[in-house]
C-alpha cells in the first residue's frame, strides 16, 4: 500500500464547518423563536416544531452539490491511489505558487512520487457524456435533465489545467536541482466514456485505471531525487508558500528535460 501523506479534503472540511455553524444558529435562534411562537399561538405548537425540524435537517445536509460531488470524487481517487505499492508516496491538494493566479497559487488534486517518476493527477467528477479536445479552452458535458430533456454544460479543460501544474512544479524542481520526470494525468471518477475525448498530450483515464497506468509508466527516479521531491512537497503542504514563491520567481524557464514533454503555461 502506498505511503499516505494526504490531509483532510479542504472542500469537505469547509462544508462541515459551514454546516456546524448553521446548526448552531438554528439552535441559538430557532428554539427561542419556536418558544415565542408557541406562546403567541399555542394551537400551532406542532407546526412550529415541525418547521424547526425541517430547517434543522436541511442545514445538516447543506452544501453545494458540485462541491460535494468534487470532494466525493477526490476521495474515490484517493481510495484507488492508496492501492499503489509502498514505493509510492501520495500527496493531495498541493498548492503550487503562481503569480498569474488571482489567489497566488494553483491547487493540484494529487501528486504521486515513485521510483518511475512524479505524477500530477487532476481528478474530475463529471456527470454525463464528456466531449473535448486536449487544446480547447472548454469541454462539453452532455446531460439529461430531470424531465428527460437533454442539455449541454461547459467546463474548464482539465488537460490544460494539469499542464499548468506540471509547468509550475517543474520550475520549483529546477530551483532545487531535483531531476525528475513529471507526468500529467486526468482521472474521471465516474468512469465516463472517453470516446469523445481527444487528448494527445495528457492521458485521460478512468479512476479505476490510475494504479495500473502509474505502475506501468516507463522511467526511473533515483532515491536521492525521490527524497528531495518528497521533502519539497512536504514543505508546500506545510504552508511554505512564500519560500517556494520567492524561489520560483528567481529562476528562468524550466528545462524540457525535467518533464515528459514541453508545456506552455496557459
Amino acid at each position: 500500500m502506498a505511503r499516505d501523506r494526504t490531509t483532510v479534503n479542504r472542500i469537505t472540511e469547509r462544508i462541515e464547518t459551514d454546516r456546524r455553524r448553521s446548526t448552531r444558529n438554528v439552535w441559538k435562534y430557532g428554539i427561542p423563536i419556536v418558544l415565542l411562537s408557541s406562546v403567541i399561538i399555542p394551537l400551532c405548537i406542532p407546526l412550529w416544531v415541525l418547521i424547526w425540524l425541517v430547517i434543522y435537517q436541511s442545514v445538516k445536509k447543506d452544501g453545494s452539490s458540485v462541491m460535494l460531488a468534487g470532494a466525493a470524487g477526490e476521495e474515490l481517487a484517493l481510495t484507488h491511489l492508496s492501492k499503489l505499492s509502498d514505493e509510492y508516496t501520495i500527496f493531495n491538494q498541493i498548492c503550487l505558487p503562481d503569480t498569474r493566479s488571482s489567489t497566488g497559487y494553483r491547487e493540484a488534486d494529487f501528486v504521486v512520487v515513485g521510483p518511475n517518476g512524479v505524477f500530477i493527477i487532476e481528478n474530475k467528477d463529471y456527470r454525463g457524456w464528456v466531449k473535448g479536445d486536449w487544446n480547447s479552452d472548454q469541454w462539453e458535458l452532455y446531460k439529461i435533465g430531470r424531465c428527460g430533456t437533454p442539455y449541454i454544460n461547459s467546463c474548464r479543460n482539465p488537460v490544460r489545467q494539469v499542464k499548468v501544474y506540471v509547468s509550475l512544479l517543474a520550475e520549483i524542481f529546477s530551483s532545487r536541482d531535483i531531476k525528475a520526470w513529471i507526468t500529467p494525468m486526468v482521472s474521471l471518477s465516474r468512469n465516463n466514456s472517453r470516446g469523445l475525448i481527444n487528448s494527445e498530450k495528457v492521458q485521460v483515464m478512468r479512476v479505476a485505471d490510475l494504479c495500473e497506468n502509474i505502475h506501468a509508466h516507463p522511467g526511473t527516479l533515483s532515491k536521492e531525487n525521490m527524497d528531495k521531491a518528497i521533502g519539497l512537497l512536504e514543505e508546500l503542504r506545510a504552508g511554505m508558500f512564500l519560500l517556494a514563491e520567492e524561489t520560483v520567481n528567481v529562476v528562468g524557464p524550466f528545462k524540457e528535460s525535467l518533464i515528459t514533454k514541453p508545456y506552455d503555461r496557459d
